[in-house]
């Protein structure tokens, strides 16, 4: 069961919003939802994304996408990782015991388990306003992502090391323990605002600066923008009406 959870983990941001919120929240034109930023001959242009929505949806971001690549921009974009020792079939006893604390704490983190689909039926942790018929999950093939383009996010051991930063150590309860993944999580979550946005903001816009590109799309979470664009201007950059 943990390796098929390993192999299929893809852990990506969140969506705190009911259906019809998601509904309304998605971008009907995605062209026109680019945030444009220049800074002399530096220009940030900043998509965001909604991870559940219809295939319209994709099919639109896809679009835009691939125009941009073909106009030189380099891509950063979101996605939680497990680190690379975590993706083999031969993990030892010592490290699947690591991995099988880490993916609760992180659970107890957002509030639910997520893996790569977040439309699953089966996994009952997730919001039921996913799972409708019209809605599809976000993929990186889907939305043309491929492995020239660059992940602006943190992996999974550094997002809950910098909650503990902050908050001390993540307590596991016996809710925690006991709860299967892909069951409804009742548990007491921890207030993790600050890792989840703010902390995971400030790395995506390091990334994208420290990669000294004169042309850069970030693809990240619609509501990440209002802790993105304070980073930004700061480094002096202004966005075009």
């Amino acid at each position: 069961m943990l390796k098929k959870i390993i192999i299929l983990l893809i852990l990506v941001s969140f969506i705190s919003c009911g259906k019809t919120i998601l509904s309304l929240i998605t971008p009907k034109d995605v062209e026109n939802s680019l945030r444009v930023m220049n800074r002399g001959n530096d220009t940030i242009i900043y998509l965001p994304m909604v991870h559940v929505a219809k295939p319209s949806y994709f099919t639109q971001v896809k679009s835009v996408i691939d125009s941009l690549k073909k106009e030189n921009y380099t891509v950063f974009y979101e996605s939680i990782t497990l680190q690379d020792n975590y993706l083999t079939n031969d993990l030892d006893s010592a490290t699947q015991k690591e991995l099988f604390y880490k993916l609760r704490k992180f659970r107890k983190m957002l509030g639910r388990f997520q893996i790569n689909d977040l439309t699953d039926d089966n996994n009952k942790s997730l919001p039921n306003y996913y799972k409708n018929s019209s809605f599809i999950s976000q993929t990186n093939s889907l939305i043309g992502l491929d492995s020239l383009d660059i992940n602006a996010d943190v992996s999974m051991t550094e997002l809950i090391n910098a909650q503990e930063n902050i908050y001390g150590e993540i307590i596991l309860s016996d809710c925690d323990m006991k709860t299967k993944f892909n069951e409804k999580y009742k548990c007491k979550k921890v207030n993790s605002f600050y890792s989840i946005n703010s902390f995971r903001d400030s790395v995506a816009i390091k990334k994208v600066l420290s990669a000294k590109k004169s042309k850069s799309l970030l693809i990240y979470g619609k509501g990440h923008w209002y802790g993105i664009w304070p980073y930004l201007r700061k480094e002096g950059f202004k966005e075009l009406e």
